[in-house]
């Protein structure tokens, strides 16, 4: 007999929940979140900047044309590695502290103090 199908899924594939109360449970649950994404997201990068440099120094015929547009490609390519390692995370952080975590220390539902990073 087979098994069920959320046996065979690896533990990275698998959602990660959890009861965030504090700021500091946000950003240890944003960075095990980054640490997963890394290997996967910097390999794809990687592949695709491989696969656009050799374009960018070639010099024969039709290269000025291919040029012009795998630079705008290599462009966002890193852009997009930066704002999904750096900058989205930490915009996740202030919202998921502006949306709940505020009410729920201002409501005084949670015995421990906001802590500081």
């Amino acid at each position: 007999m087979r098994e069920p199908r959320s046996k065979i899924i690896p533990s990275r594939c698998v959602p990660i929940v959890c009861n965030c109360r504090t700021l500091k449970d946000v950003v240890a649950l944003v960075t095990l979140c980054r640490m997963l994404l890394i290997n996967a997201y910097g390999a794809t990068v990687l592949a695709i900047l491989m696969g656009l440099l050799p374009i960018m120094w070639s010099s024969g015929t039709g290269s000025d044309v291919m040029k012009r547009i795998a630079a705008p490609m290599v462009g966002g390519i890193v852009t997009s590695f930066i704002l999904s390692l750096l900058i989205y995370p930490a915009v996740y952080v202030l919202w998921k502290w502006w949306s709940e975590l505020r009410h729920i220390h201002a409501s005084g539902n949670n015995n421990r103090a906001l802590e500081r990073i």
